[in-house]
């Protein structure tokens, strides 16, 4: 993602803006506006291309729809050509999960028919916090998960006033900002 913004903000900001010194009307400053114009296109062709695209098994397995994570195993099977070593591998790992969920269903029914997703998931973040241990990892990852990404979103939101603090121009601006973040690409 970040490498996408800074390949269109090179492409577009520097030769679609003033310079710093002078009068700046609103047709010569349209650098930001197209940036911003060219991430909501890029927005709706996603929805439109997401369009039809079943969901991953994982996401059906827990919302319940065992058949309908099985159906995008075997779709996904016969769209690699895969063996039928692997198609009886995918059909083991589904009537297992199956089993295992037809169990954990008696399981909750016997225990509570009334409790509400609601409940199921504020008992989920109750476990964070259960023990002296558990609360502490919990906290400690919560904070760094904040401070990476208020420091990551940081530097390359204020990358660019940084390295026009140091004099280098627009143009190297936007291209080192495409560079430090192509770094990051792995």
């Amino acid at each position: 993602g970040g490498f996408l913004v800074s390949l269109i903000a090179w492409a577009l900001i520097p030769s679609n803006s003033c310079a710093k010194n002078g009068a700046c009307p609103w047709h010569a400053n349209m650098g930001w506006r197209l940036v911003v114009g060219s991430f909501g296109v890029l927005n709706i062709v996603t929805v439109m291309l997401r369009v039809g695209l079943p969901e991953t098994p994982a996401f059906l397995l827990l919302s319940g729809d065992v058949e309908g994570a099985q159906e995008v195993l075997r779709y996904m099977a016969r769209q690699n050509d895969v063996g039928p070593q692997v198609r009886a591998l995918i059909q083991n790992l589904t009537e297992e999960i199956k089993e295992n969920q037809e169990l954990g269903i008696k399981e909750a029914s016997s225990a509570s028919s009334s409790s509400s997703s609601c409940h199921q998931c504020l008992a989920s973040v109750k476990k964070l916090f259960e023990g002296r241990h558990m609360y502490r990892t919990t906290l400690l990852l919560w904070g760094i998960w904040f401070c990476t990404t208020y420091a990551y979103t940081g530097f390359n939101v204020f990358l660019t006033r940084l390295l026009e603090a140091k004099n280098i121009t627009t143009s190297n601006v936007y291209r080192d900002a495409l560079l430090y973040s192509a770094a990051g690409v792995p």
